[in-house]
């Protein structure tokens, strides 16, 4: 029974932490038992036409690599008889790129810190706060949850530089993720759909390049279909679509005020997971933007994202060691 256990939770342990600043990624909101913990560390190559922290200032012919290196601890708690996840992000990298900036004399590569987040996750429908015995014997169905996230403006930021990892705004996510089980509840032969629609409210940007930048919200449609390949190994396809982020940039010594298009991009992948052992796992997934070539005002580009993630619990951890 411990074995099972363990199988179970941590075969769906997943990537508790945004996907280039935006997306979540396959499996993350799947509930877990009560007093769960995951550590990730997670690294993000992404190769597109904007900085991941100011999409509003699209390039439409510069390639701008952006890496990403997160750590992040997810907590898994019951409020009210139900399942909360709790996850930190701490973010950092570097961007860079070969072609001419927009402003002369800016600097082509950037490091730093990145803007931390905090999001909170509650179940609606479908899955109580479980303990671990409790949870095993628990079949999923429909699952609905309700999620906020914050991410605070404390990354490095140089408001005369193109380039920045930090955005130099409050961002807030107002997210309803949502999981349907297309099959029976069994470890290795698991199918289900994600989908998670959310929209993201973004605070106006004081000093960005001498102007002020006023940006419209962002919505954004995830969904993951993934199935298990073993009882230690699963493959999702994803999809994504965003839309919004239009901005008012007004220069703050002449007044001239620049609005730039509403942005809509479709990415089309897919991400596969192998179970190291009970506690480690390997995540890998690609993305690739699907827009057509004609559409002028789109995100454009591709990412390539590998995690590990960490994950225990003290009972079990106990258990275990005393079976052992």
């Amino acid at each position: 029974l411990m074995k099972k256990i363990f199988l179970t939770i941590f075969i769906i342990c997943g990537m508790a932490a945004p996907s280039l600043a935006q997306l979540d990624g396959a499996r993350v909101y799947w509930p877990l038992p009560k007093n769960t913990n995951i550590v990730g560390a997670h690294v993000i190559f992404g190769t597109v036409n904007a900085a991941w922290s100011n999409w509003e200032r699209l390039q439409p012919s510069v390639d701008i690599q952006n890496n990403l290196y997160m750590l992040t601890y997810t907590r898994i708690q019951s409020i009210l008889n139900r399942t909360a996840i709790w996850t930190l992000v701490l973010p950092a990298g570097d961007i860079k790129t070969n072609a001419s900036l927009p402003v002369p004399g800016n600097q082509d590569f950037i490091n730093g810190i990145g803007d931390p987040g905090f999001s909170a996750t509650i179940n609606l429908f479908g899955a109580p706060g479980l303990k671990a015995k409790e949870y095993v014997r628990h079949d999923l169905n429909t699952t609905i949850n309700l999620g906020v996230r914050a991410t605070f403006p404390v990354g490095q930021y140089d408001s005369d530089e193109a380039l920045n990892m930090g955005s130099n705004q409050f961002k807030i996510r107002f997210s309803m993720p949502m999981v349907k089980a297309l099959n029976a509840w069994i470890p290795g032969k698991r199918i289900a759909l994600d989908v998670m629609p959310s929209i993201t409210l973004i605070s106006k940007n004081n000093d960005s390049q001498g102007s002020e930048v006023k940006q419209d919200p962002v919505l954004i449609v995830e969904s993951h279909l993934s199935r298990d390949m073993t009882k230690k190994a699963f493959v999702s396809v994803d999809y994504s679509f965003i839309s919004g982020g239009k901005a008012t940039i007004t220069d703050k010594a002449t007044g001239v005020v620049t609005k730039t298009k509403n942005m809509e991009t479709h990415l089309l992948g897919a991400t596969v997971n192998f179970q190291i052992n009970d506690n480690l796992q390997l995540f890998l997934t690609h993305m690739q933007t699907i827009n057509q070539d004609s559409e002028p005002v789109t995100l454009q580009g591709s990412l390539l994202k590998a995690t590990l993630t960490w994950s225990w619990h003290a009972v079990l951890q106990r258990a275990k060691d005393f079976h052992e």
